[in-house]
């Protein structure tokens, strides 16, 4: 996050294009991070009280009424990691000379996608448990 305030208004104009997807990433990650946050946060918090208090019905109406919110908190979540990725690559050619940023940039990009194929992978695997 130092480099983030290291970064000065002319970096910005210098890329205007590379500059935008570093705001507009920075500014959607944020907030997709913030909404998954609060709604896992809520979900687990009310379905612990429900538990805690022996009321497994309510536990179990609880689930299935706030499914669709979990799920959009997930995708919240999976795209925040996305916005991460760009607005890391953005600030490398905004802050390093283009010989570091380029390969930087492809092998960050190399060690997301494995990442990705091993939650994906992690995801279908987790799929048997709710059905």
């Amino acid at each position: 996050l130092s480099s983030i305030s290291a970064i000065q208004k002319e970096d910005l104009q210098s890329m205007p294009f590379i500059a935008f997807l570093f705001v507009l990433s920075s500014a959607l990650t944020t907030v997709a991070s913030l909404y998954s946050m609060v709604v896992f946060l809520l979900c687990t918090l009310y379905a612990k009280v429900a538990l805690g208090m022996s009321k497994d019905d309510k536990y179990l109406a609880f689930l299935k009424s706030t499914a669709q919110y979990r799920e959009w908190a997930f995708l919240s979540f999976i795209f925040s990691l996305l916005g991460v990725l760009v607005m890391l690559e953005a600030l490398l050619f905004l802050q390093a000379p283009l010989w570091a940023a380029a390969p930087t940039a492809v092998i960050s990009s190399t060690l997301a996608t494995v990442g990705a194929s091993h939650i994906k992978l992690i995801i279908k695997e987790a799929t048997s448990i709710f059905q």
